[in-house]
């Protein structure tokens, strides 16, 4: 977007403000220390979700960074492909 985008060009890259229901259920899985993402964005998705009635389950990691793949063995992060596992047995995946 650059270094000066419009306001426009902000909402449109927005994935919070694009909500809208109907839409597939949605599982979020984010550190609080990922360098890249800011974990508000997780916290905003997850509110806006919730207000268009759209099935979320979110995760919150302490530690873990940007970009696990599935997690380094034994460290917090590990645990979301089983979570994400369980998640998707409950949708009736």
């Amino acid at each position: 977007m650059g270094e000066n985008p419009t306001t426009a060009q902000e909402e449109a890259y927005s994935v919070e403000l694009q909500v809208s229901n109907p839409m597939p259920a949605v599982f979020l899985a984010q550190a609080i220390d990922d360098p890249i993402s800011p974990i508000n964005n997780s916290y905003l998705m997850n509110a806006a979700l919730q207000k268009a009635d759209v099935p979320v389950e979110m995760h919150i990691f302490q530690t873990g960074g940007h970009g696990w793949g599935i997690g380094k063995k034994d460290s917090p992060v590990s645990a979301w492909p089983a979570l994400f596992q369980a998640w998707l047995k409950n949708k009736g995946f």
